[in-house]
């Protein structure tokens, strides 16, 4: 009974030679068999036996085993399968770990860590429905959902009504110093988003230097003209300062083009010596002064 069942063991795993190079090693120290009614031990001497590879080892720089024990009692028989002949001869002849990080590609059907190649980043994307590139997007769509792996594929083309009327500058809402006239142009996806232009603040004729000129002084609200502050202005208020026609007295105050004063000087001039002043002002004071009469 012990032969046969020996004789069995062997005859199983000698008659798959196509899976690639196994080696057999049969350690027996120990035959044990059962029957319904008792158990039966016998010695039986160590066979060691090898099968010879069938196929081509194609990457024998990486060894792997794997090793499979079957245990009776005491007993065992060990067998040790080398995994780099079975998947190199399938084609996945590259191991896992050297392929980048989700690289790899298909595995072999015995262990993932041999698999047929290593993926670019772009096949990796593709195989995962990121198959998507810019030039496969027309505006309003825009690609959406970047692949993880490579940012140059997305997953879809998606819809984006803001971002295209803003990227051919159109705007919904202006910055500060712009504003949307009568006849702005409009976004053809979106008849709300409009050209912007520069705030022409009407009325606002006047630069800050220029609204605090000499004699002038800024009045009312600025307004902002494309980054630039327009103002409105008005002749500076100088109190009771006055026009002076022969000239003033202290400080001048200019209010506009005029030179007021506190007050003003005389425009009395008296008579040359030996003329009388009437004090007359006829034509405009010319003749005011006069020589006295002579008996």
């Amino acid at each position: 009974m012990r032969s046969i069942l020996f004789t069995i063991f062997l005859c199983v795993f000698w008659a798959f030679p196509s899976y690639g190079n196994v080696k057999l090693n049969f350690i027996v120290t120990h035959l044990t068999t059962l029957n319904r009614s008792q158990t039966c031990r016998s010695g039986l001497p160590a066979v060691p036996l090898e099968a010879r590879p069938v196929l081509p080892v194609s990457i024998k720089e990486f060894p792997q085993f794997a090793n499979v024990h079957f245990i009776t009692d005491a007993n065992h028989f060990s067998l040790e399968f080398d995994y780099i002949g079975l998947c190199g001869n399938l084609g996945y002849g590259v191991p896992a770990a050297s392929c980048g990080e989700g690289l790899a590609g298909n595995s072999c059907p015995y262990t993932a860590d041999f698999v047929d190649a290593c993926l670019t980043t772009e096949e990796w994307c593709k195989k995962n429905g990121y198959t998507k590139i810019d030039n496969d997007c027309t505006i309003p769509m825009y690609p959406a959902n970047a692949c993880p792996k490579n940012e140059a594929f997305f997953q879809s083309c998606r819809e984006d009504i803001a971002r295209a009327c803003t990227d051919e500058g159109y705007s919904l809402n202006c910055d500060i110093g712009y504003i949307h006239t009568s006849d702005a142009a409009s976004c053809p996806y979106d008849t709300d988003y409009k050209i912007c232009t520069c705030n022409p603040c009407e009325g606002y004729d006047y630069t800050a230097e220029e609204a605090n000129a000499q004699g002038y002084e800024p009045v009312g609200s600025v307004c902002n003209s494309c980054g630039t502050m327009k103002y409105m202005r008005q002749n500076a208020n100088c109190g009771d300062y006055v026009e002076c026609e022969c000239g003033g007295i202290g400080s001048a105050c200019w209010s506009g083009t005029k030179k007021l004063f506190a007050s003003c000087q005389s425009c009395y001039v008296p008579c040359p010596e030996g003329q009388l002043d009437r004090n007359y002002y006829w034509c405009d004071g010319a003749l005011k002064c006069f020589l006295p009469s002579v008996n």
